[in-house]
């Protein structure tokens, strides 16, 4: 299957992406809720049992550098996302300007008007003695 260009104006492809991506960020979320239910329920099991409360302590303090490390991977990559949409909107916008080129354009200019202005002269004197019908020079 051919990829399309989002450049192209292909906005369903766009949408398609982000439904993707939106089942995904769901998929990594309800595994989060199943890892936490798990942890609750073996945390009650534990307590049934009578274990000890370190078994029970660990297993939250386990919980939560899993959780932190999830969620902020979840987060890390939807900050991605949204950074690269918005590099791909900056760089596909139309609306470009060139004024920084005309203002570097109009300094030069006033700097070297007089350079440019004896350099054409010079050369089209010579081109236009080379070129000048004879008639005009029995005028003289």
């Amino acid at each position: 299957m051919a990829s399309k260009s989002l450049a192209n104006g292909d906005l369903n492809r766009e949408i398609d992406a982000k439904d993707l991506k939106t089942r995904k960020e769901v998929t990594n979320l309800m595994g989060m809720y199943l890892l936490v239910a798990g942890a609750v329920t073996i945390s009650w099991v534990l307590g049934y049992l009578e274990f000890s409360f370190l078994w029970v302590f660990m297993l939250s303090a386990s919980l939560f550098v899993v959780w932190k490390t999830k969620i902020g991977n979840i987060i890390r990559r939807h900050l991605d996302f949204e950074e690269d949409n918005l590099h791909r909107k900056r760089a596909l916008r139309q609306s470009e300007s060139v004024e920084w080129f005309n203002f570097l354009l109009n300094r030069w200019w006033v700097f070297s008007t007089y350079s440019i202005e004896d350099l054409v002269k010079k050369r089209l004197d010579e081109r236009l003695i080379g070129i000048t019908p004879s008639f005009i020079g029995l005028t003289k």
